[in-house]
């Protein structure tokens, strides 16, 4: 829970690289921790409400960019902010484990922790890997495609992010709901080409006005696809959640990695404007895969209580 104190006090650039390593390892542990024991919330809570959680994620990083942006021009020096963050986190984690969690050992608490997808969970992980690529794109490459493609001013360009991250946070918060009242597999097909269509619009129309509602619609669509992967992982293999969405998450963070630097060298080829278009062609991926998220009743009835 310390590590963003390592980040701001490294003296040089191996030690820099060094932090950031540890710091990638702890967010991994806590990432896979925290929706382990969210799977098992939502199987406790008898209906779907794992995109609720993430849509605190999107909250977080919004609060935390703010709060950054604040405190960096009031000159704070990021080595009193990371300290401070860490602190936060220290805090907010300790009272989380003593007052919300649910008592006992997380089912498959105690085995390997290292795991290859099975059959049943490599449909999902595509499918988070494609999501993933999706969101590194427009957390990558969105400012600068619509400064250099679409004309727009640095703030306007910085406006395409923030659309992004405004739709992702709305349709997490109403996705639970939707896949209860419709099924997983429909809503996640009904996403998926809403997302194809706003990055349709962001590459058809090199406005910056156009390239905000298109990044907007494009958020729509992406925001439940990991979540919904990784909550249809979880209840997969119920016997060891954390084990089946660490494997899920191994490829979806694969894309998160990969995807950017594709469309890097994509566009040092050929363009950002053509090299964007991989962003929806992966993510229209997602609509062959949406049935592979259907959790069978057979599974569902045979999940260990909480």
């Amino acid at each position: 829970m310390s590590r963003p104190p390592l980040v701001s006090l490294a003296a040089d650039l191996p030690l820099f690289v060094l932090a950031l390593f540890v710091l990638g390892m702890g967010n991994s542990l806590l990432d896979v921790s925290m929706n382990a024991h969210a799977a098992r919330v939502e199987r406790a809570y008898g209906r779907p409400i794992f995109a609720g959680f993430h849509a605190f994620w999107n909250i977080g990083g919004l609060a935390g960019s703010g709060v950054a942006g604040i405190t960096a021009s009031l000159h704070v020096p990021i080595a009193i902010q990371f300290p401070c963050a860490g602190f936060a986190l220290l805090a907010a984690s300790w009272w989380a484990i003593s007052t919300c969690f649910l008592r006992g050992a997380d089912q498959g608490q105690g085995q390997s922790g290292f795991v290859l997808p099975s059959r049943a969970l490599l449909p999902l992980g595509v499918i988070a890997f494609c999501g993933f690529i999706a969101e590194g794109t427009v957390n990558d490459w969105s400012a600068v495609y619509l400064a250099h493609s679409a004309a727009a001013s640095p703030a306007s360009a910085s406006l395409g992010y923030f659309a992004f991250s405004i739709a992702m946070i709305i349709v997490r918060l109403v996705a639970d709901r939707m896949t209860a009242r419709i099924g997983v597999a429909r809503f996640i097909r009904a996403a998926t080409l809403i997302a194809v269509a706003g990055f349709a619009l962001v590459i058809a129309v090199t406005v910056p006005a156009a390239g905000i509602l298109g990044f907007g619609l494009a958020g729509l669509g992406v925001s439940a696809i990991v979540p919904l992967a990784w909550s249809a992982a979880g209840k997969l293999q119920p016997e060891s959640p954390g084990r089946a969405i660490s494997a899920v998450a191994t490829l979806g963070y694969l894309g998160f990695l990969l995807g950017p630097v594709m469309i890097g060298g994509l566009a040092g080829l050929v363009g950002l404007r053509l090299a964007l278009i991989a962003a929806p062609a992966l993510t229209l991926v997602v609509y062959f895969l949406a049935p592979a998220m259907r959790v069978p009743a057979t599974v569902l009835a045979a999940s260990p209580a909480s």
